[in-house]
């Protein structure tokens, strides 16, 4: 069950990490395959609880080893996934006139 809340804390952020992991021109495709990702889950978990239902002598004990299994192959998965460098809010940070002041000078304080 800790495996599944943490899947499903990460899975509610996957959308805005696709939209900042890619140029400008590719956020909508970005974030409509994971959709179309959530939309294909959404429609094999049912599945993947009736057939699991009765594996094991306890009921659906099998689905939740199943949709662990899933998970653990998608982690395994996602964790070879190489994000590029300078995205997302690291980028605009980086972009002239944007740059956060951190010299404390915008608070009357002096450096020195």
């Amino acid at each position: 069950m800790g495996l599944m809340g943490a899947v499903a804390a990460f899975a509610q952020q996957c959308r805005f990490a696709a939209a900042e992991s890619v140029s400008t021109r590719h956020i909508g495709r970005a974030v409509s395959f994971v959709l179309v990702g959530a939309i294909i889950a959404g429609a094999l978990w049912p599945e993947i609880g009736r057939r699991g239902r009765d594996l094991f002598d306890t009921e659906f004990a099998g689905a939740f080893v199943i949709v662990t299994l899933v998970q653990v192959v998608a982690m395994a998965i996602l964790m070879g996934l190489r994000m590029p460098q300078r995205q997302g809010l690291c980028r605009l940070l980086t972009l002239p006139g944007l740059r956060p002041d951190v010299s404390g000078a915008h608070y009357g304080a002096s450096i020195g």
